[in-house]
């Protein structure tokens, strides 16, 4: 395994050697069943603006959070809320004047996600989580406008859950693989010293390039799309294949945590998700 490009929301990595069944089961966790937190609920107690109470909480519940859910437990469908399993987040703004807008064209507020704020429901859990605590990943998020006179007042509470659940829960805005791509060249003709130079020019994301002993490599085979330019222009004299077992990962994060923390996540659910086969199948058989 090598890592590519390693960023806080961003992770590149390039695996050799591994089953597609096994890739495709890790991008499905990351996508599904990395748990994090979200707003499930909702207590509207004013809304007089424009947007409906429904269009409002949905809104809200796709705005993500910056939280390790690992701190928090899972909450049963017949079980309260506690300081355990879950946060309280409240919003209370009034548009008391017009002109709030940077053009001053239009008589609006908005209102952005860093307006939502962290109530702790009680001692126990300002004092474990005051050092990190939750919080939105962004602060320019736009939740609404309110026009002059309009008001917004309500309570949200966050839960910890997977995009198997709702999408809302989902820690990656991608998570993806691609396989590797191989190119052989003067398979059954040789190139001239024109046409390596043509094919140079004609491929869209510049994958190829002359050495200085005059032979085609494959530069940047990462950047290539499959747009097939180079096999329908020269289809005797250079093939192009994807290598089964060999795939390039790019998992973006939402900003809950780092992609780095999603896929490591993920090999530890699949590792679960392994033995717990091995035990079944091995009370079976005995």
């Amino acid at each position: 395994m090598k890592i590519i490009k390693n960023e806080e929301n961003l992770l590149i990595l390039e695996i050799k050697n591994l089953n597609v069944s096994i890739a495709n089961a890790l991008r499905r966790i990351m996508i599904s069943e990395v748990p994090t937190i979200a707003i499930e609920k909702v207590n509207i107690f004013q809304n007089t603006g424009v947007i409906a109470d429904e269009i409002l909480c949905h809104r809200l519940g796709l705005i993500p959070f910056k939280f390790d859910a690992d701190l928090l437990n899972y909450k049963d469908p017949y079980e309260k809320y506690n300081n355990l399993n879950c946060f309280c987040f409240k919003l209370h703004v009034k548009c008391n004047s017009i002109n709030n807008n940077k053009n001053g064209n239009e008589n609006y507020q908005c209102i952005y996600s860093k307006d939502l704020k962290w109530c702790p429901l009680n001692e126990e859990q300002k004092k474990k989580f005051e050092n990190n605590p939750p919080k939105v990943v962004e602060d320019n998020i736009l939740i609404t406008k309110l026009g002059s006179g309009q008001e917004i007042e309500l309570i949200c509470f966050l839960e910890k859950g997977i995009g198997k659940t709702h999408a809302k829960w989902s820690p990656v805005c991608t998570a993806v693989y691609k396989m590797f791509p191989s190119f052989n060249f003067d398979v059954h003709e040789k190139f001239t010293n024109y046409e390596k130079k043509d094919l140079v020019t004609i491929c869209p994301k510049n994958v190829f390039d002359i050495e200085e002993s005059g032979n085609l490599v494959a530069k940047n085979p990462l950047d290539c799309s499959s747009c097939r330019a180079c096999i329908e222009k020269y289809p005797q004299k250079i093939t192009f294949q994807k290598t089964k077992n060999h795939f390039i990962f790019t998992v973006e994060s939402t900003g809950c945590f780092p992609s780095a923390d999603i896929f490591k996540k993920a090999l530890n659910i699949l590792k679960v998700k392994v033995i717990n086969v091995k035990e079944m199948l091995e009370e079976q058989t005995s």
